[in-house]
């Protein structure tokens, strides 16, 4: 489950917000266990990994929030998410979220009520138009293509976010890839 502030509140103040939230600076849960937070800034528009034990003891915890995406359940309809993994966020305030468990990555556009898978989906497997166990996704914008990290299957590969493709292709062989981030020069660094 993703949670935004609602509109009215500023997105550029830090804020804590509990978990399973998200928001200015939230977090977002994934099976009782924080993955991330979010910042809202041209900079920084991505979910990073950080350590529970570094959030303030004197934190104050968000009220108003929204739910985004998600808040159906566990499962794998266009309404629900099977713990998800890592978040992007485009300039035009698109959600992209790697469905761990259900072997896809879902894009839920600004202020819609459903996802839309938009890579994956077809099943846990290693073929062109499969992923297994996603861990991450990017954009490369000068290109409109998704990076993604595919975990389960050792590979990253870049799929077009053109509707009309249903598959990509394979970049990067045999590794474990867990994260992602490119570059203004548009340098790609895997973690594994």
């Amino acid at each position: 489950m993703l949670r935004t502030l609602n509109d009215e509140d500023d997105y550029q103040q830090p804020q804590i917000c509990p978990r399973s939230t998200w928001s200015g600076v939230g977090a977002v849960e994934c099976m009782k266990c924080i993955e991330g937070y979010f910042t809202w800034d041209e900079a920084s528009t991505r979910c990073e990994p950080f350590e529970p034990q570094k959030i303030s003891p004197s934190a104050t915890w968000a009220q108003n929030t929204v739910t985004i995406a998600g808040d159906n359940g566990k499962g794998n309809a266009s309404n629900q998410l099977n713990y998800p993994w890592r978040v992007y966020v485009d300039d035009d305030r698109t959600i992209l979220i790697a469905d761990h468990y259900n072997h896809r990555i879902v894009q839920w556009k600004h202020n819609e009520t459903t996802g839309q898978v938009v890579a994956g989906g077809k099943g846990e497997g290693n073929g062109s138009d499969q992923l297994k166990y996603p861990s991450d996704v990017i954009i490369d914008k000068e290109t409109d293509n998704l990076i993604i990290c595919d975990q389960g299957n050792r590979r990253v590969m870049r799929w077009p976010r053109r509707h009309e493709e249903k598959s990509g292709e394979t970049i990067i062989e045999n590794i474990a890839c867990v994260g992602l981030t490119m570059d203004d020069q548009r340098f790609l660094y895997v973690s594994d």
